[in-house]
């Protein structure tokens, strides 16, 4: 094997390598220096055997390849920390433009401070309050079949902001008792309740407590109501409790409903030009004259006098002396005391007219054509009764029944 000096250029690139600048002590930097500092060692032990023993040529090839990767890392080493110089510099430089900046904020500190305040304080009080859920629980269920519908809309109400189906179907649980309870009993498993939703469970209270008649029950009804002397809203309310189980088209629940209007709301209707074509309108434009109608009913009572005909005994005993006069003229005969009734007044027609009487009678749900004092005899003197002093006469007695009977 052949044998080779070391070449004297190691011991010039050793003197270069002892003469480099100190580096940085960072950690990475600490063992490149311990690896430059083991290699020096290496390099000088090498120089001081070269005049005494031959080096194999592989081992100087390997020595060569180390010595250029320290060159390399040396290199990489002084870049590194003239990096690190240029970052020091630039950092110094923020620093004292973030002092400055930091002492004109300490000077405008407190305006800035009462500022931000009043700002929080105005966004505080402009912000919405978070609303409070104030509906309230349903009242507890027993499987009555009546109050079923009612109960069913109370609790979708309620659990209408709760988070999860969970918790729907505890508030529901909670509110079942009886028989509705015994219902729903098998479905409650540990804390959890076995089913998907809340409308799993409202399809089982319907289909154990529900009406399988409800639909043609609220058919009937719609069919017979009436309003009678009721206000159109009450009318119209419980019109409404029956008309959303129907499966009617508009029309058909317009028709039922203007079919049970009282008399009265009819005739007003008679006046308006074009009849509404949706429910909507049909309702809106009912209650306003119902409102107006009744307005003017109560300001009749108040202002217009009412007029009564006083019958005494004393008064019956002249008429009777006198010269009895027939409808037909004066003449010999009995005296029919319905041909004096008195002709109304204006105002009492008028009065009349707002309130729906006859003007014959003054009764109620008829006309004066239908009048049932159309279908009466004329009164006589020979059949009038007199009363005792101080007993009411019989045609007081007569004005004090219900409107049936005439009112003068």
């Amino acid at each position: 094997m052949a044998l080779v000096e070391l070449p004297p250029q190691t011991g010039n690139l050793w003197q270069e390598i002892m003469k480099a600048p100190p580096m940085a002590k960072s950690p990475v930097d600490a063992q490149i220096t311990q690896n430059i500092t083991d290699t020096i060692m290496l390099l000088e032990m090498l120089t001081v055997q070269a005049d005494q023993k031959p080096i194999y040529a592989r081992d100087l090839g390997a020595l060569q390849e180390q010595i250029n990767t320290l060159q390399i890392q040396m290199h990489i080493t002084t870049e590194e920390r003239n990096s690190a110089e240029a970052a020091i510099c630039l950092l110094r430089t923020e620093l004292a433009e973030s002092r400055n900046v930091a002492n004109a904020l300490a000077q405008a500190a407190p305006a800035a401070a009462a500022a931000a305040v009043a700002a929080a304080t105005a966004a505080a009080a402009s912000a919405p309050a978070h609303p409070v859920d104030k509906t309230p629980i349903p009242d507890k269920f027993d499987g009555n079949r009546s109050k079923l519908r009612a109960f069913i809309t109370q609790l979708r109400m309620k659990v209408a902001t709760f988070p999860d189906e969970q918790a729907k179907l505890r508030l529901a649980i909670n509110c079942l008792t009886g028989d509705a309870m015994d219902q729903i009993q098998q479905y409650i498993k540990d804390d959890s309740v076995g089913l998907k939703d809340l409308a799993a469970l409202i399809e089982i209270l319907e289909e154990a407590f529900g009406n399988p008649n409800r639909v043609a029950e609220a058919e009937a009804k719609l069919c017979n109501l009436q309003q009678g002397s009721r206000e159109f809203t009450a009318y119209y309310a419980e019109f409404q409790r029956y008309a959303s189980e129907v499966k009617w088209d508009e029309t058909a629940k317009l028709s039922a409903l203007r079919r049970g209007l009282a008399y009265r709301l009819q005739n007003d209707l008679v006046t308006v030009d074009k009849d509404p074509d949706t429910i909507a309108s049909f309702v809106a434009l009912c209650n306003k004259l119902d409102t107006k109608r009744r307005a003017l009913q109560s300001n009749s009572r108040l202002q217009a006098p009412r007029h009564t005909l006083q019958v005494t005994p004393s008064s019956v005993a002249e008429t009777v002396t006198t010269t009895a006069t027939t409808s037909s003229g004066t003449a010999p005969g009995p005296m029919d005391l319905s041909a004096n009734r008195r002709r109304l007044s204006p105002e009492e027609r008028t009065r009349r007219l707002a309130e729906g009487r006859c003007y014959r009678c003054g009764g109620m749900n008829h006309v004066a054509r239908n009048c049932p004092l159309n279908q009466q005899k004329p009164i006589r003197v020979s059949e009038a009764v007199l009363s005792p002093q101080g007993a009411p006469p019989p045609l007081a007695q007569a004005q004090q029944q219900p409107e049936a009977q005439p009112h003068f």
